[in-house]
């Protein structure tokens, strides 16, 4: 199919957005288990895949099993269903760039210097000798990294074309996603802000309340002499709901008090608090229109991944794809 130009260069700016500042499938390494040595680990349509490039594209998959392990999981396992999801990965990455090699769409060699400019730019400073010395440290060669950038703003710009273009979201659905996330995400319970000095002892914090009762500030007090975390603000803890916040006595005391109060020291280890009580939030909801721009990116991003998968699973449907697991001791032929 034949893209215009205008939407291969809308194309090509989200990829390039997408590689500056999303895509980290060359910022890490793993190095391949000691057991396993490099070789084929498929064939996508003829095109090999070697477990040297599945061990490169592991970390990402590693990482996310072994976050999501159960407790006394075998590392063989988390390490086994790392190298299919890896391999599933690359085999899906190699049905794209054999679309768009057969395809009409083409991007211009300046796309890819400017995403290596970008990534020069935002992860190395500008510096190339550090980039350089990254990727020797990997084992990568200049060339290597630049045809591997290339390949990502190929797939990007690809998903883009066809697929994001058909990611619509009507006002409706958005609608209904805040009926269904109202009370479980939206809702707002009360707070009140709160001001809060902590003090070593009865003499400090009697030394305390009576400057303030003499017409001190209680945020001037607080920046001098209390050790709360927050004596750099005067002591303002902000908007909180107490409960989330602080220890029973604390709470206790604060809603004891009418606004702008102030607390008797309330006794904690060997700290004194003394709290003041400033306004009152009352709890409510956050209205569609506050949320209508976050609920409609993460529906639309949503969609984009479902019909991505579709669109994958066509490919793989009319490829010829052939795995040889490395460690079922013999491949598993065609997929």
């Amino acid at each position: 199919m034949i893209r215009s130009t205008k939407s291969l260069t809308a194309a090509i700016s989200c990829a390039l957005c997408i590689l500056a500042f999303g895509s980290s499938s060359y910022a890490d390494t793993l190095p391949p288990r000691d057991d396993v040595t490099d070789g084929l680990a498929a064939f996508v349509n003829g095109e090999p895949i070697t477990i040297g490039d599945v061990s490169r594209e592991m970390p990402r998959w590693m990482r996310e099993e072994v976050a999501t392990a159960r407790p006394g999981a075998d590392p063989r396992d988390l390490w086994r269903s790392a190298f299919r999801k890896a391999l599933s990965a690359l085999e899906d990455k190699t049905l794209v760039l054999q679309k768009y090699r057969a395809s009409d769409v083409r991007i211009p060699e300046h796309a890819v210097d400017r995403a290596v400019a970008s990534v020069l730019e935002n992860r190395f400073d500008g510096n190339r000798q550090r980039l350089l010395a990254d990727l020797a440290e990997r084992k990568l060669s200049w060339e290597e990294w630049r045809r591997g950038m290339e390949e990502e703003i190929i797939v990007a710009s690809m998903k883009n074309l066809y697929v994001d273009g058909n990611a619509a979201v009507s006002p409706n659905e958005v609608t209904r996603e805040y009926e269904r996330l109202r009370d479980e995400r939206y809702s707002r319970p009360a707070r009140v802000r709160v001001r809060l000095a902590a003090l070593p002892g009865d003499e400090a914090a009697a030394s305390f309340l009576a400057r303030l009762r003499a017409g001190e500030s209680f945020a001037d007090l607080a920046r001098a002499l209390s050790t709360e975390s927050h004596a750099a603000h005067g002591g303002d803890c902000g908007l909180v709901t107490p409960e989330d916040e602080f220890a029973p006595a604390i709470c206790a005391a604060l809603a004891a008090l009418p606004e702008g109060g102030v607390s008797e020291p309330v006794a904690i280890g060997s700290q004194r608090y003394v709290i003041m009580r400033g306004e009152t939030e009352e709890a409510g909801l956050k209205t569609l229109s506050e949320v209508w721009d976050e609920l409609r990116a993460e529906l639309v991003a949503r969609r984009k991944d479902e019909l991505f998968r579709i669109w994958i699973g066509h490919l793989r449907d009319a490829a010829d794809i052939r795995e040889f697991l490395p460690f079922d001791g013999k491949g598993d032929g065609a997929k």
